[in-house]
């Protein structure tokens, strides 16, 4: 199988992402090294659990993090930008946390410190990789002393990018503590996804189109687009009436039914978890199982298909662990020939073996 970094990086917080055995565990970022360049993106992983930390000006383009470490003084120490004086963040730049391995986490508390007197700092949540987010998680300044924490749990779980971006002066992330949930994933049972059948018949469309709030609603498909760049990036900022097309016309393709059949699997994802569409009232009505982390949180075992998706055999992942490896076997919109089949048979079975009865 065609492998690139991209694929390696993913499948990498995957795997770790399957130790359900985690405690909580603090990352320092210091794991890949102290006072270096770490490039526009790392992993830092910690305690069986992974998180991807990337660099950016605030117009989008991808800038070096910096390991930063101050002997004797740990308000000093944690991870910067190359591109400033201090090599911390400062106000045109902001790193983004990728935390979707550890979402349904009972706790993430931020740290961000060097906050001196004159400086400050927002912390905000954003649905898309590389874009300097609009929600305001919270607003940072020296009037709270030099080290502040900060609860981002619930934006955590709700699928959010945590982005952090000096507001005066310059400021680091400190340390991140997150406590993984406890229990390992359930299997899927009836009631968690639905067949591509249904969501090309008008009963799923009009799911489609009553999602937070309606037909215009853009929060589905911004988040598709967010989670999974590669298969669904068109789909970015899009009315539900426009996601709704995308997958009638996903349908219609001859041959195999590969991208229905994730999309199927996304939107099913999506509409069971109650903090990203609400408990909806007809996804009640045709018999789907609604919860705080959703048909998403659900394993499935890959049996003989997961060596051709870069995953192990005869093993169970999380049904969003196994889009999120389904979006890393693709290159330009289009799936990798050699995981077609492997994907085609991982996502039609987990439409049937989870069907809404």
């Amino acid at each position: 199988m065609k492998t690139n970094k991209k694929i390696a990086s993913i499948l990498s917080c995957l795997s770790l992402a399957l130790a359900t055995s985690a405690s909580a565990a603090t990352f320092t970022f210091q794991e890949n090294g102290s006072n270096v360049d770490l490039g526009t993106s790392s992993i830092f992983t910690e305690g069986g659990l992974s998180v991807t930390a990337s660099g950016y000006t605030t117009t989008g383009t991808a800038a070096h993090l910096f390991a930063k470490q101050t002997s004797g003084d740990p308000t000093e120490t944690g991870l910067g930008m190359v591109d400033d004086i201090d090599t911390e963040i400062n106000s045109t730049h902001f790193i983004q946390l990728d935390l979707s391995s550890v979402k349904n986490t009972t706790s993430a508390i931020l740290t961000v410190s060097s906050i001196q007197a004159g400086e400050g700092a927002q912390v905000l949540a954003s649905p898309t990789s590389g874009v300097l987010g609009s929600t305001v998680i919270a607003t940072l300044s020296d009037s709270g002393g030099a080290v502040q924490t900060v609860d981002i749990t619930s934006y955590v779980n709700a699928g959010y990018f945590i982005d952090v971006v000096a507001t005066g002066g310059n400021v680091l992330i400190e340390t991140l503590s997150v406590t993984p949930p406890p229990q390992p994933p359930q299997p899927l049972a009836p009631g968690d996804t639905a067949t591509i059948g249904f969501w090309h018949n008008k009963n799923g469309q009009a799911i489609i189109n009553s999602l937070n709030g309606g037909p215009s609603s853009t929060a589905l498909g911004s988040w598709l687009a967010a989670n999974f760049g590669c298969l669904f990036g068109n789909l970015a900022g899009a009315p539900n009436t426009v996601v709704a097309a995308e997958f009638k016309t996903l349908f219609s393709q001859q041959g195999p039914k590969t991208y229905a059949q994730i999309l199927s699997a996304a939107l099913a994802s999506y509409v069971t978890d109650s903090t990203l569409a609400g408990n909806n009232p007809l996804v009640v009505k045709y018999g789907f199982n609604v919860s705080t982390t959703g048909t998403g949180d659900k394993s499935y075992n890959v049996g003989s298909n997961g060596s051709a998706i870069g995953l192990s055999n005869d093993t169970s992942y999380t049904v969003m662990q196994l889009l999120q490896a389904a979006n890393a076997n693709c290159s330009g919109g289009v799936i990798n020939p050699s995981a077609l089949v492997a994907l085609n048979d991982i996502f039609s079975g987990i439409n049937q073996s989870g069907d809404i009865q």
